[in-house]
């Protein structure tokens, strides 16, 4: 016999022939809070389960240092990630969900990386707190800074965790709130590899973005930030791998769906005689690596993930 129950590949509204109704929605749309996709109650069920992932932040621009050094851009937070499981007896025949737009990498030298936006299930388009059934956090994953010539920038805020207040209708059933992570740090202006970025070990599912590297006048090239390795991880042996010395763009983050976990994209390689390369985009929910310095022109910063719903009915 064929098992057909299993989490689909994901082009839309989808549902899975076996046991389980599985839909599953992305976020479609720049805009926050006007426009929402329709899901419908399935018949013949009677529990429900919701995974909200809010979308990652950008990272930020790596600088054009012309003389002077170039730090890299530092990588986009990662989005919160909220489960919410109850009866379907509670819930009505339509919810309306809001899924969040990555956060646009900067575009160059003094451009931080944009806000992902957060995630919404409703009970009607409106996002006032009455209304929701899940938010992905109660603040969205930010930018990460843009490269400087003084010192490194700052990786982009994780999104806090979501709370009741801000979803008080998961009070029905059972709600877990998890943080997004923090991006990681560019190169310093003096010459550095970008920081790499770590596997949460938070119950998070999602990652924020490595760092771009730094670079220096008359010195030499350095590599964008990877991911730290883990001896006998599995997550780890899946990650993406770091660029080379020089001017590289960074790797776009891989999405694995067994088990559900995304990566954060990579940062830029430095360029001293050149254009940092630009960060990588992050998975669903996940920051964009920061952009490489150069003494040309800095890289540009990844786009962060967009946010990912999942709805499944037993």
């Amino acid at each position: 016999m064929l098992d057909m129950n299993f989490l689909p590949d994901i082009s839309g509204f989808l549902q899975s022939p076996g046991v389980s109704d599985i839909q599953v929605f992305t976020g479609l749309t720049a805009s926050n809070g006007s426009d929402s996709m329709v899901w419908r109650k399935p018949r013949g069920k009677s529990m429900c389960n919701i995974l909200c992932i809010g979308a990652g932040a950008g990272g930020g621009g790596g600088f054009t240092g012309v003389s002077i050094g170039a730090g890299g851009g530092a990588g986009g937070g990662s989005a919160g990630v909220t489960r919410v499981t109850l009866p379907l007896y509670f819930m009505p025949d339509t919810l309306y969900l809001i899924v969040g737009y990555g956060g646009i990498g900067g575009s160059g030298s003094g451009v931080a990386g944009a806000a992902g936006q957060r995630t919404n299930v409703l009970i009607y388009p409106g996002v006032d707190a009455t209304n929701v059934y899940a938010i992905s956090g109660n603040a969205s994953a930010q930018g990460g800074a843009a490269g400087t010539n003084a010192g490194s920038a700052t990786g982009g805020s994780g999104s806090t965790a979501a709370t009741y207040t801000a979803m008080p209708l998961a009070g029905l059933g059972h709600a877990d709130f998890i943080a997004g992570q923090i991006g990681a740090s560019g190169g310093i202006d003096t010459g550095a590899n970008g920081t790499a970025a770590a596997l949460p070990t938070t119950s998070a599912v999602t990652m924020g973005g490595s760092g771009g590297a730094g670079v220096i006048t008359a010195g030499t090239d350095f590599a964008g930030g990877g991911v730290t390795a883990i001896a006998s991880s599995h997550l780890s042996m899946w990650a993406p791998i770091a660029t080379a010395i020089g001017a590289f763009p960074g790797s776009a983050g891989p999405q694995l769906w067994k088990p559900l976990w995304s990566y954060s994209g990579l940062g830029g390689g430095g360029s001293v005689a050149g254009s940092g390369g630009p960060g990588g985009p992050g998975a669903y929910g996940s920051g964009g690596g920061g952009g490489g310095g150069g003494n040309v022109a800095g890289g540009a910063g990844g786009d962060g993930g967009s946010g990912l719903v999942i709805i499944t009915c037993w």
